[in-house]
């Protein structure tokens, strides 16, 4: 999260920086609108990371040349250092043949869709990171989670207290 707004501060200081000589150089502001909207659009077009966990417990991550099939029964553990908690870093998986950097606010999609659809990207129409993991610890129970927080289905209900004695 807060690499993302950085990044978007900087696009806007940029453009804001570009726009103004062009506009004290007379251009009309058709264009700088136009040139607004065109790069909005080429920002949001970029293929982002694809994280799908399906059924059966395979882990596929795709986008920015990386490739990582691997099953959940494999993966031993699942640590979100502190920086990564602040927004500025990546949890790391770990599995007995290697390990994948993922920014914790990824989210992912539960089935495997066409590039084509509009919920293919795993930002869109997706359930979040904390999710993701506790849903592979269903599927591998002996995994280490360390700084992720379980979501709310995977928290166990309180304990009543006891009816007082009479």
């Amino acid at each position: 999260m807060g690499v993302a707004i950085l990044f978007l501060l900087l696009v806007i200081g940029a453009l804001v920086t570009l726009a103004s000589p062009a506009l004290d150089a007379g251009m009309p502001p058709f264009w700088l609108n136009l040139a607004a909207a065109l790069t909005g659009t080429l920002v949001m077009s970029v293929p982002g990371r694809r994280v799908v966990l399906t059924d059966g417990g395979r882990l596929l991550i795709t986008g920015f040349g990386q490739h990582v099939d691997v099953h959940a029964s494999r993966i031993v553990a699942v640590t979100l250092p502190r920086r990564a908690r602040l927004g500025f870093g990546f949890a790391v998986l770990q599995w007995d043949g290697g390990k994948v950097q993922v920014w914790q606010t990824v989210k992912y999609v539960p089935e495997p869709r066409s590039r084509w659809s509009f919920k293919h990207v795993s930002g869109r129409g997706g359930k979040d990171f904390g999710d993701l993991v506790y849903r592979l610890r269903v599927h591998n129970p002996a995994l280490v989670i360390e700084g992720v927080e379980p979501p709310p289905w995977a928290v166990p209900p309180p304990i009543p207290p006891y009816p007082p004695w009479r």
